[in-house]
């Protein structure tokens, strides 16, 4: 265990696509003469695209593999290999950037350029996502399997497939391929929202299930993502045969769409012990323990590029100073809200989306409010907002009861520090 795809047959794999490109069935010759300085510099580009892509690929079966064989070790190898990606992305960028300064490519050369640079970009970050697969499957190594880890397996072979039929489809410069390599995306999006449709059912029945389940959206959303960047490249190659910019995913573009609102509810965090606070309980203030969860939160919400337009929160103290950090970290506005300290209601959520046409808002409240708040907006029964932590609704009816589609449920735990960090 501990040892990743092996290196001699991911060279093989990639040895196998570059042999399409210089010979294969729909590869085209390499001209003569003049140009040879750019098409050598083009082909080199393209080989070290390939390289990145056949690399990435088995990062996410072997992250697949991790997580289904709780191997910890092969997580961390994935983790650190990471970083050869990286570089090779800054590879493409110096070559890219030396070839258009020295041989002033124009047309379709220079439109060749700039998607081999934009492919480069999308496969970096289909690179992290893997990575990310793989950091969830290191915390998950030590637990049981939740319910054979839903439908993960799955999306990750779909999503592999996927990035490999891309690469093929760019080796050929075939559009058709292309287009059909993105038509499984839909596959994707299915398997993940009933991965999530069931993870939240084993949530609201046992509690225990909670952070297990949590990493595992979390590991279910970065394939899914994965999915929507292998679209981005076969876009990127009808682009480069046509010259046309054309939408591969029109579905879940409406689906975007239709997300015009979204509400984060956020339970302040930890406050220490109401029975050892003397004085008035809206003045207790954070605990140092409180203090470092809304910072990890606001941390991750950073990394994660949440947007907000507005946060409102209790005018409780430990509401103030948890919106306080998270505003500070995320430059938003924070604004009091005394209709916070017991609620609200529907009625008053739906007005506070309309003020000002606030699309995206995060609450900061007090229990059982936010939980009675959570459940009414999506149809559960039974979930909770624990201290500190994170709940995503989208809300693309607006507001009424049932109406909410349950994104993330992040509970303090996810946003720990590593035991190295502590």
């Amino acid at each position: 265990m501990g040892d990743a795809k092996e290196p001699g047959r991911v060279e093989s794999e990639i040895n196998e696509i570059l042999a399409r490109s210089t010979g294969g069935p729909g590869a085209t010759p390499a001209p003569q003469g003049a140009r040879d300085p750019l098409d050598r510099e083009l082909r080199q580009i393209k080989e070290i695209i390939v390289r990145m892509g056949s690399l990435t690929e088995a990062a996410i079966r072997d992250a697949l593999t991790a997580l289904t064989t709780h191997d910890a070790q092969l997580a961390e190898t994935i983790i650190v290999n990471d970083r050869n990606i990286n570089v090779m992305q800054h590879e493409v960028i110096s070559v890219i950037t030396t070839t258009i300064a020295t041989q002033s490519p124009v047309a379709r050369d220079l439109r060749n350029l700039l998607t081999m640079n934009h492919v480069a970009y999308e496969l970096e970050r289909i690179a992290d996502h893997a990575s990310s697969v793989a950091k969830v499957a290191k915390q998950l190594a030590p637990e049981p399997a939740l319910q054979r880890y839903l439908h993960l397996p799955e999306i990750g072979e779909l999503a592999a497939a996927q990035l490999h039929g891309v690469l093929l489809a760019l080796v050929d410069s075939d559009a058709v391929r292309a287009r059909q390599v993105a038509v499984s995306d839909d596959q994707i999006d299915a398997l993940y929202r009933k991965s999530f449709d069931e993870c939240v059912l084993l949530m609201e029945a046992d509690k225990g299930n909670v952070e297990r389940g949590t990493r595992l959206l979390f590991a279910a959303h970065y394939l899914e993502r994965i999915g929507d960047r292998t679209t981005n490249i076969a876009e990127d190659i009808v682009y480069l045969v046509s010259g046309e910019v054309e939408d591969l995913n029109p579905v879940s573009a409406a689906k975007a769409a239709r997300a015009e609102q979204t509400l984060y509810l956020i339970r302040h965090a930890d406050a220490g012990d109401p029975s050892e606070w003397i004085g008035p309980d809206s003045e207790r203030p954070l605990s140092g323990k409180g203090v470092k969860q809304v910072a990890r939160l606001a941390a991750t919400m950073l990394a994660a590029e949440t947007r907000l337009d507005v946060i409102r929160h209790s005018p409780a103290r430990r509401c103030a100073e948890t919106a306080t950090v998270l505003s500070a970290v995320l430059e938003v506005e924070a604004i009091a809200d005394d209709r916070l300290l017991d609620g609200p209601p529907l009625a008053q959520l739906s007005r506070m989306f309309d003020q000002k046409e606030i699309s995206r808002l995060a609450l900061v409240g007090h229990e059982p409010n936010l939980s009675r708040l959570l459940n009414e907006l999506t149809g559960h029964a039974g979930l909770v907002v624990e201290k500190g932590a994170l709940i995503r609704i989208d809300l693309p009816t607006g507001v009424s009861a049932g109406s909410g589609r349950l994104v993330t449920i992040a509970p303090p735990s996810l946003f720990r520090a590593p035991k190295d960090e502590r």
